[in-house]
């Protein structure tokens, strides 16, 4: 919607809540909270992807209508976010990190303040200080989420941040010049970084030009 806002344009088609297709958890305060509360957040990356996936159906709503919604799932978010961490759900701290991550687009996308930004700040300095960062979006993650945060970084913690994330990007560095998506490999997928044929997936089909215009085999 946004795109299509800044290009002067508009869906050719009705929105799902116009279009009465919108998810039965959007009819009601109480039935969008329950739903939330049925997510599953022992990975914190995956569970937090669904919460913030709220941002699609409120943002369609009137201010009027979207405003209880809001204040109940601030409230929600609030109830469950781990107080000394400031990190939400399970997993490892790179997980848990991830998940923050995704969550905070819902609290982008409304001004709202995220809360317990100052202990998401020391867990990402821990995490980044202690943790084996095993896949491209754990280097990536943290520092999406210290620019979300916005927060004033002492000189010297600034320049170990990006000293650590340097050396974590340079092991992902192969001899053929590219990069591998994790440390060990990059997975066959459609929705990660591109990978050319080399030592760490050999086996990657040519693409094919299609007579329509489009490619098969990546």
């Amino acid at each position: 919607m946004n795109a299509l806002k800044r290009l002067g344009s508009k869906p050719l088609y009705p929105l799902p809540l116009k279009a009465k297709s919108a998810p039965a958890f959007t009819q009601s305060v109480e039935a969008y909270i329950e739903k939330w509360k049925s997510i599953d957040l022992s990975n914190s990356w995956r569970g937090c992807d669904l919460l913030a996936t709220s941002c699609v159906y409120l943002n369609e709503m009137d201010r009027e209508r979207r405003q209880p919604y809001i204040e109940a799932a601030t409230k929600y978010f609030a109830s469950i976010q781990d107080q000394q961490t400031g990190l939400w759900g399970e997993g490892s701290m790179y997980v848990r990190i991830s998940g923050t991550f995704k969550l905070y687009t819902f609290y982008n996308r409304f001004q709202i303040p995220i809360p317990n930004k100052e202990n998401i700040y020391k867990s990402i300095l821990t995490c980044l200080r202690t943790e084996k960062a095993i896949d491209m979006c754990y280097i990536r993650n943290p520092i999406d989420l210290l620019v979300y945060l916005d927060m004033d970084i002492p000189e010297k913690e600034l320049f170990e941040i990006i000293e650590i994330t340097t050396n974590n990007i340079s092991k992902l560095k192969r001899a053929d010049g590219g990069f591998s998506r994790e440390l060990n490999h990059s997975p066959k997928a459609p929705n990660v970084a591109q990978v050319k044929e080399g030592e760490y997936y050999p086996h990657m089909p040519e693409p094919v030009m299609l007579g329509n215009g489009l490619v098969e085999g990546i």
